[in-house]
């Protein structure tokens, strides 16, 4: 999520998209005003959501540099993913390196969801990579995952919503794609 905040730092404009200043009047129909329509209420929420992320970016970015840290939100992020992949790898060995290698292909064509349980039914290597990406989404998306174990995770998973669903992938890849880099085969 953190990729594209940077792009919206421009407050005052920000300002003008929810209403504050400017034209308040559609491109597409000159007729038809931003704040009636449900167009209007899209692109309002849009721009807060925006706005609420710029500040969350700031604020995440002020706790750091409080704390004496000189990186980015971004990359204290990628530290953390390193450090919990570098962790759990601790004992693999080649044939799970070569697992977490394979998951993101698998992944891309037949869905997080899919993968998780065909890793869940081959057990093994796989079972031992799925679990424990398992664990570093659940921490990482504590509020949609709350329960331990593979059927409460599933569960979450097959209910989450499209955005959220998209997110806990895209942070998936990236576990493993730093899981893969820490274990160097033996």
């Amino acid at each position: 999520m953190a990729h594209w905040l940077p792009k919206y730092t421009d407050a005052p404009s920000a300002h003008r998209l929810i209403g504050g200043g400017g034209s308040s009047r559609s491109a597409c129909d000159p007729k038809q005003t931003l704040r009636g329509s449900a167009r209007g209420y899209r692109i309002r929420a849009h721009a807060l959501i925006c706005f609420l992320a710029l500040v969350l970016y700031r604020v995440m970015r002020l706790r750091l540099k409080a704390n004496g840290s000189s990186v980015s939100p971004k990359t204290a992020l990628e530290q953390q993913r390193a450090l919990d992949a570098c962790s759990k790898c601790h004992n693999y060995t080649k044939k799970h390196v070569n697992v977490a290698k394979g998951l993101p292909a698998l992944i891309m064509n037949s869905r997080l969801v899919q993968v998780l349980a065909f890793c869940h039914e081959k057990a093994g290597e796989n079972e031992r990579v799925a679990s424990d990406l398992r664990d570093w989404l659940r921490k990482r998306f504590s509020v949609q995952m709350r329960e331990p174990g593979f059927e409460p995770f599933m569960q979450a998973l097959m209910t989450a919503k499209p955005c959220d669903y998209q997110a806990i992938t895209t942070e998936a890849f990236a576990w493993l794609r730093q899981m893969a880099a820490a274990r160097k085969p033996d």
